[in-house]
């Protein structure tokens, strides 16, 4: 309804809902409440698909100390201090490693997406019908001892280091996460494996530049809260349940710089969405 007052003003800016709204007549759909789900059904699989890794990489990082620490060399020797990039993908295997063992290691869809025979079939002496739905479970494809030794705990190293069955070269390379059995197989793969990989590597590497991750300090009891590894949500799509852990800034230079990024991306968003709006009213007030 906001976006629909807008463009009858001409004061929406582009999104999915003001694309569909100028489309509308081009689909199916019974009405508003309809397009409205199956607009945020869009926004939900991207933002779910994204956060699940995203929060239990960070629940890695406070686990694995260890592990922060090579993160935070590697990304300040191959990007001499900067915050990393996109163009910096192949100088950090360890940061990619780290990324695709947390996919392994809690798989974002456990139960895999389902899918229908499409003929009578056998497996393992097991009929199968035409008709039946199978689940193509991914956290035991994921826990495949014989592919992944010690498939309960983290280990970025089996993608790193020669020996284990996972290691491949180069590692300019390899890790990546395309064409892991999480994102489905065959015709269905997810066609976002590309989009997941690139916001993973910049929100995880960038965060891993700013901060040292921990477990936070209860101000009452001054006791570390636990976080809980075990508990998530019920739905296809797994994100661990809301935690707490503490962020700070590595140095206060980094500090700084935080701060003054937020503060350009502001301004330059704060600008683009006046010099639209100033622009659309003229055009309203000439017509």
């Amino acid at each position: 309804m906001t976006v629909k007052a807008d463009m009858a003003k001409g004061e929406a800016r582009f999104c999915w809902t003001r694309q569909f709204l100028e489309t509308e007549k081009t689909n199916n759909l019974s009405g508003d409440y309809e397009a409205s789900s199956v607009i945020g059904m869009l926004a939900l699989v991207g933002i779910f698909t994204i956060g699940g890794p995203l929060h239990y990489f960070l629940m890695a990082m406070v686990f694995h100390p260890e592990w922060q620490k090579k993160l935070q060399q590697e990304i300040d020797t191959a990007c001499s201090g900067e915050m990393p990039t996109f163009s910096d993908s192949p100088k950090l295997p360890i940061l990619r490693a780290c990324i695709k063992e947390t996919m392994r290691w809690k798989p974002n869809v456990p139960t895999g997406v389902a899918h229908e025979v499409e003929a009578d079939d056998f497996y393992k002496g097991y009929f199968i019908p035409k008709g039946t739905r199978i689940l193509p479970l991914d956290w035991a494809f994921l826990r495949n001892a014989v592919k992944y030794p010690d498939p309960e705990n983290f280990r970025p190293e089996r993608w790193l280091e020669p020996g284990w069955p996972t290691y491949q070269e180069p590692l300019t390379v390899y890790p990546n996460v395309k064409g892991m059995s999480s994102f489905g197989h065959g015709q269905r793969q997810c066609l976002g494996q590309t989009l997941t990989q690139d916001e993973l590597l910049i929100a995880c590497g960038a965060l891993v530049w700013a901060f040292n991750m921990k477990k936070k300090v209860d101000p009452v009891t001054k006791q570390e809260i636990d976080i809980d590894l075990n508990k998530s949500n019920s739905l296809l799509i797994v994100k661990p349940d809301n935690f707490e852990m503490a962020f700070e800034p590595r140095s206060e230079k980094k500090k700084a710089e935080i701060a003054e990024q937020w503060r350009v991306a502001d301004a330059k968003d704060q600008a683009e969405r006046k010099a639209f709006l100033e622009a659309a009213r003229a055009k309203q007030e000439k017509s």
